[in-house]
């Protein structure tokens, strides 16, 4: 209950120190509030190395028959081989396919493996070891995100048409057998492409012409037969460019993210095997899905260039087919090349166990009191009651002379009400009215006012 007949500058004094009382117990929720933080740990993490011809004895072009033994192997997280063209053929021409989003949205595409993880945007090559060797970050509940650098290769691949083209189709009088025969742009001299192609007739067929060469940049051409004419006489430019990454798995959404660093690094294949064997994956896929009647390769790069025209969201007439063509077929090689890549790379891990450590920031999530702007207020507001209390200690003699008084103590109350009653009616301040009297019931021990 509000006394209003008390004076307005008590009643306004008395106001603030009600609202003042409540600050301090909000600072302290705020303070003592337990709230989640991210922090960083530093751990390390194994990535696939390429670094002396031990480690690169099982990366070569292995037969498409498969009749001698390949290494490949089978676990509980996915199939991992060094026959990457053949082994994971229907994955690398979905690859091919999906290189174009329709929406425009960053292309979200699945390792090769059960681990569950995908890459939001281009993968480079890098970031294979997430869900393969990374129990002892990814097992941690704590675990958030993991962060390192890996070395590998920026590819781009850049095409034209080409009208004067020499790898041509050509017919070899074999009933459905036709020849995929001439040069590339670096093929050696006297030295011509040479492949043999199943179909009921040319139009079936696309050819991919890739040389054996260690030297780059690397070159392939393109022949194709009339169903899918809009990819005859193509060749493409593709370079592998050292490259530095920083490569973010984040655990809970299962998401690999890949950023090229332009810090200088070097050659992690100085001998070039590498892209020499997974340039000729290409040429090795073409040949083993073509079938007499349709080619998947073809049928893969007419949905890339489908969806690149449906990305421009537009299906005006004016739009040269030729340059959507070749905007496709850039992306969809270098997608195709980013995932053999990968590929090549958990076979490393997985396989011949050629492996190195490199330096990670792990992002944990840990638990903490408070909020430091809560835990800042309070520390100054207790500080200021402490110096208050302080100077009142110092005013007041340490409370030496103060009189006893328990306000709970029942002879306490009485007493000294008692004589502040008495005070004032000396004093005069409290006038006495009718037969008004103050009497003290010893009986009861209470005092009470009669009237």
């Amino acid at each position: 209950m509000i006394a209003w007949r008390l004076p307005w500058i008590r009643l306004l004094a008395i106001t603030i120190f009600a609202i003042l009382a409540i600050v301090p117990s909000a600072l302290w929720a705020g303070a003592l509030t337990p709230i989640t933080l991210d922090a960083i740990q530093h751990d390390t993490i194994v990535v696939p190395s390429y670094a002396n011809a031990d480690q690169m004895r099982l990366i070569k072009e292995y037969p498409s028959e498969g009749s001698d033994p390949t290494p490949s192997t089978w676990t509980s997280r996915g199939l991992f081989s060094y026959v990457v063209g053949m082994k994971f053929q229907g994955l690398l021409l979905s690859s091919v396919a999906s290189a174009w989003t329709t929406d425009g949205r960053i292309r979200m595409h699945n390792k090769f493996d059960y681990t569950g993880y995908r890459y939001a945007g281009r993968s480079y090559g890098v970031g294979s070891s997430a869900g393969l060797i990374d129990d002892h970050l990814s097992s941690n509940p704590r675990t958030v995100s993991y962060q390192y650098q890996e070395p590998g290769y920026n590819t781009a691949a850049t095409c034209v048409y080409n009208a004067s083209s020499e790898f041509v189709l050509m017919e070899t009088y074999d009933t459905m057998l036709w020849s995929a025969s001439g040069p590339v742009p670096d093929s050696p001299i006297q030295s011509p492409e040479y492949s043999v192609y199943i179909g009921r007739g040319s139009n079936v067929i696309v050819a991919i012409g890739v040389t054996g060469k260690i030297e780059r940049p690397r070159y392939v051409a393109f022949a194709a037969g009339a169903n899918y004419s809009i990819l005859n006489n193509v060749q493409c430019e593709i370079s592998f460019s050292p490259a530095l990454f920083n490569v973010t798995t984040h655990l809970e959404g299962r998401n690999i993210t890949v950023t090229p660093n332009t810090i200088s690094t070097p050659d992690i294949d100085p001998t070039g095997v590498l892209v020499k064997t997974a340039m000729r994956q290409y040429e090795l896929i073409a040949n083993d899905q073509t079938n007499i009647y349709v080619s998947f390769v073809g049928d893969s790069f007419n949905n890339s260039i489908n969806a690149y025209r449906a990305s421009l969201n537009t299906t005006s007439p004016d739009l040269d087919d030729s340059k959507a063509a070749l905007a496709a077929i850039e992306a969809s090689m270098t997608a195709m090349m980013d995932d053999m890549l990968v590929a090549y790379a958990s076979a490393q891990l997985m396989i011949g166990n050629h492996t190195r450590s490199v330096p990670a920031a792990v992002k944990v999530r840990v638990l903490r009191f408070g909020e430091n702007i809560y835990i800042y207020s309070i520390f100054v507001v207790n500080t200021l009651i402490l110096l208050v209390v302080a100077v009142e200690a110092v005013r007041n003699s340490a409370w030496r002379r103060m009189p006893r008084f328990d306000f709970l103590d029942l002879d306490d109350l009485i007493t000294y009400t008692w004589r502040a009653c008495q005070s004032s009616l000396n004093a005069g301040r409290v006038p006495i009215t009718g037969r008004s009297r103050l009497r003290l019931s010893t009986q009861a021990e209470t005092l009470q006012l009669l009237r």
